[in-house]
């Protein structure tokens, strides 16, 4: 039983671990409502490729991953689209809509072991969306992840003089509180 108990423990070891995608089903809510407008544009396999390559080489590719990704995209059978490292399948329902190219491709051009629909990518998704779409579709988007509570900026990190600052603000208030004895403990 006991080693039993082990080989679930080292399953769950953080190297092993999914991150949570928590946001996927707002991410895809928000994005069907922003870009039910835009017009599908049905494209070949070889200009989607030549799309592909423009995605990977831009400058919001550059900001979010740096220089060097290749992506590569392929017709699939299926209805539905999804990017594997650097392999973006386009199902068949998607052959014309640009947006669920770039969405693919933001799973490619986002870095770090990250939630596949967390902050990070949607920061990522946002910038190519303004880059390739224009600011007015990626206004659109951004109202609409607002509106959905998409999160889609970085978390707000405290420099250490300002985390300092909060603490010693906590101490006061607890001293006059009457919680603490001394305000610089």
């Amino acid at each position: 039983m006991q080693e039993l108990q082990d080989l679930l423990r080292l399953d769950s070891s953080p190297r092993t671990r999914k991150v949570r995608d928590g946001q996927r089903s707002k991410v895809y809510a928000a994005e069907r409502e922003a870009f039910k407008a835009l017009p599908d544009v049905p494209r070949t396999e070889d200009v989607w490729n030549a799309y592909v390559k423009l995605l990977a080489n831009s400058k919001t590719a550059h900001k979010h991953f740096g220089r060097g990704r290749q992506l590569r995209l392929k017709f699939k059978g299926r209805t539905w689209s999804y990017c594997v490292g650097s392999n973006i399948r386009l199902g068949l329902g998607h052959r014309g809509n640009e947006w669920v190219v770039i969405h693919e491709a933001a799973h490619s051009l986002t870095r770090g072991d990250v939630a596949p629909h967390g902050r990070e990518f949607c920061e990522t998704y946002l910038d190519l969306v303004n880059e390739f779409l224009g600011k007015t579709w990626g206004d659109k988007l951004k109202a609409s992840f607002k509106a959905h509570g998409v999160k889609f900026r970085a978390k707000r990190q405290l420099s250490p003089e300002r985390l300092a600052q909060l603490r010693q603000q906590g101490k006061t208030l607890a001293f006059l509180n009457g919680n603490r004895s001394d305000p610089l403990y």
